[in-house]
């Protein structure tokens, strides 16, 4: 029996690519990965609470998600996929005497990417239904009104800074008195 000679094995070293932020955050290092060539790198994502991109401590609970969309050399560049609320820290926000009300609406951007926004609404007091029916349009069509006239990173330094929700919660105290106002979650969509 005549044996075959065993093909030689491709062998390639892996390499260390370095991943950066996007301009809004400063082009803040997010890490490292490993692949073989940068096609391999291409598409990853990497998730990162806000605390360690802003040096605000207060900002622990937020997370963002990038994704590489860019390798020049060993410099992966990324984009801003979502952001999230952590769920230890939403369940600190709410309390038993009060109403708690959801708002999920997908609205373009002035520079035209479509947001998929999630945000939390907690009562000070119980309230009726009608109350939360009206808390609830008011609330997307507030909403709706903010997204439109700011461009993406704009709109993402407001959610940072919390103008977005501060603004969302005076359009919306005279239904009724807020407790909380929370972006919990939002995504481009695609």
């Amino acid at each position: 029996m005549v044996k075959g000679i065993a093909p030689k094995l491709k062998w390639n070293k892996k390499r260390w690519f370095s991943v950066q932020a996007p301009a809004l955050f400063n082009e803040a290092d997010l890490g490292n990965t490993v692949g073989y060539e940068e096609k391999d790198v291409l598409g990853r994502t990497i998730r990162t609470n806000a605390s360690l991109l802003t040096n605000d401590p207060r900002k622990q609970t937020r997370k963002f998600t990038f994704k590489i969309n860019q390798v020049k050399g060993d410099r992966a560049t990324t984009i801003l996929k979502s952001y999230e609320l952590m769920e230890s820290h939403i369940k600190r926000l709410i309390r038993k005497n009060g109403s708690r009300i959801d708002i999920i609406t997908t609205t373009p951007t002035k520079d035209g990417k479509n947001v998929t926004v999630k945000v939390l609404l907690l009562t000070t007091s119980q309230c009726t239904a009608n109350q939360r029916k009206d808390l609830r349009a008011k609330g997307m069509q507030s909403i709706k009104t903010r997204i439109v006239g700011l461009e993406y990173d704009a709109f993402v330094t407001s959610i940072l800074q919390g103008a977005l929700q501060k603004d969302i919660k005076n359009d919306l105290k005279k239904v009724h008195p807020l407790k909380v106002t929370e972006v919990l979650k939002y995504r481009v969509a695609a």
